[in-house]
């Protein structure tokens, strides 16, 4: 009901009622009851029209809530740490019992069941068109905590191939190239805002938010057509799949390379921008990679792009010399 009673004045009650749904989206014994509710239509009415509040306390609470209803789910705080404890000093003792492989196949299989709740849950929140007010509040507030965490909701979303489609439909890549600009007195040095789970501090910088964003750009442009996207979206795209793809992780730079080889097949002047932009450096780089599928994807980009006309003039004019 809290999120029902978030329409209501005063302001202070619409903050409490958002705090309450962050609150019970944590709670493991509350969490699947706070998700059906808030898939009603009468809380769907009450996330739409607290998306355009102007008090980013509420719009905080809002987001907080639908990122912690979210995200992966975890298993009770602690308990597969005790029951790993447990297999440990059963095998240190040379007395492994088997209830304890029993008891760690429950816990996974809960993870599992938990999991999968939470999958159908995003789905709902998609059906919805959830993409709509996140695009809303993207752009009527500019607070760090507030974009971390609506980057954080399209990751979740976005894991489903299936979903991917509808977000696009709903503007989701206007919300994601917006992720972190016009955001003021930030920087990319920005200490901590607030302790991730498990109390271990992290740290929410202008840079990982846009890291985060590009997750979800590239997820959806590898399933995507990208003649979907307008020209504009598809070029703000650029800057953020090339920041994915100067990272570490091998699978961020797989995913970064396969968005940019489709987004290079839409025209000439998308590839001329990814060449301005130094990407076919960034291509050169990862082709040499030790991962071979970052090879292939990094390859796939460097073809798509060596028929723009800037590469064919510098090779005309080499050849010429």
């Amino acid at each position: 009901e809290d999120a029902s009673l978030a329409t209501f004045e005063p302001l202070e009650a619409q903050r409490m009622a958002m705090e309450g749904v962050s609150v019970l989206c944590l709670t493991a014994k509350a969490e699947n009851k706070a998700r059906e509710q808030l898939l009603e239509e009468e809380s769907l009415e009450a996330i739409r029209t607290l998306s355009k509040t102007e008090d980013h306390l509420v719009a905080y609470g809002l987001v907080s809530g639908l990122f912690n209803a979210t995200r992966e789910t975890k298993v009770v705080e602690g308990e597969e740490q005790e029951m790993l404890h447990r297999l440990k000093v059963a095998t240190d003792n040379a007395s492994r019992p088997k209830d304890v492989d029993e008891e760690m196949e429950a816990v996974y299989q809960e993870r599992r069941e938990r999991e999968a709740l939470t999958a159908e849950f995003r789905k709902g929140l998609v059906d919805a068109g959830i993409a709509r007010e996140l695009l809303c509040l993207t752009q009527k507030h500019k607070e760090l905590s507030i974009h971390h965490l609506i980057a954080g909701i399209f990751v979740a979303l976005t894991q489903a191939k299936d979903a991917r489609g509808r977000l696009v439909q709903d503007g989701a890549m206007r919300a994601l190239t917006a992720l972190g600009s016009g955001i003021a007195q930030a920087s990319e040095g920005s200490a901590p805002l607030f302790e991730s789970e498990g109390a271990k501090e992290e740290a929410v910088t202008l840079k990982t938010i846009r890291l985060s964003g590009a997750h979800a750009i590239a997820r959806i442009c590898v399933s995507t057509d990208p003649h979907l996207f307008s020209s504009g979206v598809a070029h703000d795209c650029v800057p953020r799949l090339l920041l994915l793809a100067d990272g570490e992780d091998e699978l961020a730079q797989f995913e970064a390379a396969l968005s940019l080889t489709n987004l290079a097949s839409l025209n000439e002047e998308t590839k001329d921008l990814i060449l301005r932009s130094k990407g076919w450096g960034h291509m050169e780089h990862l082709a040499s990679s030790n991962n071979e599928q970052v090879q292939r994807a990094a390859t796939g980009a460097l073809c798509n792009l060596v028929t723009s006309r800037l590469i064919l003039s510098e090779i005309g004019q080499a050849t010429a010399k």
